[in-house]
């Protein structure tokens, strides 16, 4: 009887449910930010979050739009909550940003104007983790802080050349043994703040965390499936597991044991080579075949239809003349390869821009000096030795997709690979001819619409983007480049009256407050931005005539001149009532 009754309380305390270990978890949810627009769901989403884990014997620290002050104290009374804990959690949602691949938490009173203001207002969430894995065997960490955040353009913008060590979305997390890091989205991607009231991740994770007898890590692949399709596949969240064993919270049997397996989608079969290769036909732009190459190797570069496409004449040529040609070179860097190759001891003449005999024979005995194949004809290699910054994607992934405006034919955009969201923005844009560019965490579409300075903001803003706002002499040189050989971003004209020509070049986001008086007061940015660096042309800004509110690239000169070729970076204020393009940002 003795023996009975030992196995019978063996087996009671041996099934008592892994819930009744001590378990602490801290949900930060921040919406109301003060120095940028509030975001709508993350509050909630803590809110829901926090009673879904107390349901499941969680003791919750919970904290809503909190300054920094307040972040660090909630995080050190988690922190002392973890003494003798068997499993804690940290859960946030709201702002998120990576800098250099470390992730940081952004409070609600954070303004992150510089790079010295992350160590003085954000809080590393690398922190935080290092504090669980000390105190605890099993952590579990939910992010929901992909979104798009207006604090890391912000601070983007502020570190000039080293802008692109501030990257998209949350860097990948490394975690200890036993530690699980779930994010909303994939590392590097902005996931969505969604329209009810909460994101479509947290919406996920309350309603499949804690599914009786169920491990987290099929909890998790039901939350991705949900995301997936709530999102039209835009956002896949992502785990980065070092679990050793199976973390069921929620022991207890549902009445009906059996598991559900959710059938895995079946991928449909991708284009074919054929078919991409059409698609980067009728695109025809550096960025198209630069795609192309990515996506099927530089072999398909020698295709007869290719080649054939990418000839002036129509008729095929050698590989070499047909990588080069992909390249797209515009007049000013055929000029940068010949003072290059000058500078290098490789005599060519003159940098006129023009590649004869003597410019072929330089590049043929570079590339026998580097070893290559004696072709005359460049390709990345001799660009990158010459020190010539490639013109379609470079390594900070800035890229142009062109040097001449198109009519974009998002279908084939698609085939390509290009990303969804650039085809979405260029299927907003409709017929309208444009040309675009990316740099650090910005696209730029320099758009032809012939329209008013008013009905390019209404434009701008129902595709998701703003005049741009240009912040430095490296912003104002990238976005002028997209536009610098291409005569259909200008106006030309003569001013009898004046006797000047003039090349009128795109508006952006520069304008003045018409209350204010030129030149010094009441000018900004159009998204609100402090005006900083400006390149206003001699004599400008001023009130030559009444109501100058809005500023364009522009350049003019004495007597009836040819412009098409003449630098026209130059700013100018004008009236906003007509120009013949305009120059949108969209945050990326």
């Amino acid at each position: 009887m003795f023996r009975l009754i030992c196995g019978c309380l063996l087996l009671f305390f041996s099934a008592l449910p892994v819930e009744a270990a001590k378990r602490v978890a801290l949900v930060v949810g921040n919406s109301a930010y003060e120095h940028v627009a509030e975001l709508a769901n993350p509050a909630n989403d803590a809110a829901d979050m926090s009673a879904k884990l107390r349901s499941l014997g969680f003791t919750v620290i919970e904290g809503r739009d909190l300054g920094l002050t307040d972040l660090r104290g909630k995080v050190r009374e988690f922190v002392s909550a973890l003494t003798d804990a068997e499993m804690g959690l940290f859960y946030y949602a709201g702002h998120g940003l990576q800098v250099s691949g470390e992730n940081y938490i952004a409070p609600v009173d954070a303004r992150l104007e510089t790079f010295d203001d992350l160590d003085f207002e954000a809080l590393p969430i690398g922190m935080v983790l290092s504090a669980m894995e000390r105190k605890t065997k099993t952590n579990l960490v939910f992010l929901d802080a992909c979104r798009n955040n207006p604090l890391a353009r912000n601070l983007a913008r502020s570190m000039g050349t080293r802008s692109a060590e501030v990257g998209r979305g949350l860097a990948r997390i490394s975690s200890g043994v036993g530690t699980l890091i779930s994010f909303s989205t994939q590392p590097g991607n902005v996931a969505l703040d969604g329209t009810g009231r909460n994101s479509p991740f947290t919406s996920a994770l309350v309603k499949h965390i804690g599914t009786p007898g169920e491990d987290i890590a099929r909890s998790l692949r039901k939350v991705r499936n949900d995301v997936l399709n709530a999102t039209g596949g835009k956002q896949v969240p992502w785990e980065n597991s070092s679990l050793t064993g199976d973390v069921i919270l929620n022991a207890s049997l549902s009445p009906a044991t059996t598991v559900q397996i959710q059938p895995q989608p079946v991928p449909e079969p991708g284009p074919g080579v054929d078919e991409v290769v059409k698609a980067a036909i009728k695109v025809n732009t550096p960025r198209g075949w630069d795609l192309l190459r990515r996506s099927h190797g530089s072999s398909v570069m020698a295709r007869p239809d290719v080649l054939r496409a990418l000839s002036k004449d129509g008729q095929a040529g050698p590989p070499a003349q047909t990588r080069e040609a992909s390249l797209r070179l515009s007049t000013q860097q055929k000029r940068q390869v010949q003072s290059a190759l000058n500078d290098a001891g490789y005599t060519v003449g003159s940098a006129d821009g023009v590649w004869g005999s003597r410019t072929r024979a330089g590049i043929r005995d570079l590339q026998a000096d580097l070893g290559m194949e004696n072709t005359g004809f460049v390709d990345e290699t001799v660009l990158e030795h010459l020190g010539i910054s490639r013109p379609v994607t470079r390594a900070d992934g800035s890229f142009a997709n062109a040097k001449f405006a198109a009519t974009h034919d998002p279908n084939a955009l698609r085939l390509l690979g290009e990303d969804e969201r650039i085809v979405d923005i260029l299927e907003c844009l409709g017929r309208r001819r444009s040309v675009y560019g990316r740099r650090g965490n910005s696209l730029y579409f320099v758009v032809i619409s012939s329209s008013s300075f008013r009905e390019y903001v209404t434009l701008f803003e129902r595709c998701g983007g703003y005049p741009a706002s240009v912040t430095s002499k490296a912003e104002n040189d990238f976005i002028y480049s997209l536009i610098e050989d291409e005569v259909e971003f200008f106006e030309f004209g003569f001013d009898a009256k004046n006797g000047y020509s003039y090349k009128g070049g795109p508006y952006f986001g520069m304008r003045q407050d018409p209350v204010a008086r030129e030149p010094d007061g009441g000018w900004r940015w159009y998204n609100g931005e402090a005006v900083g660096y400006t390149n206003w042309r001699p004599g400008r800004p001023k009130e030559s005539r009444k109501g100058q509110n809005n500023a364009q690239y522009h350049t003019d000169r004495r007597g009836r001149v040819d412009l098409k070729k003449t630098d026209a970076r130059g700013w100018f204020d004008n009236r906003g009532h007509w120009a013949k393009s305009a120059v949108m940002e969209v945050d990326f």
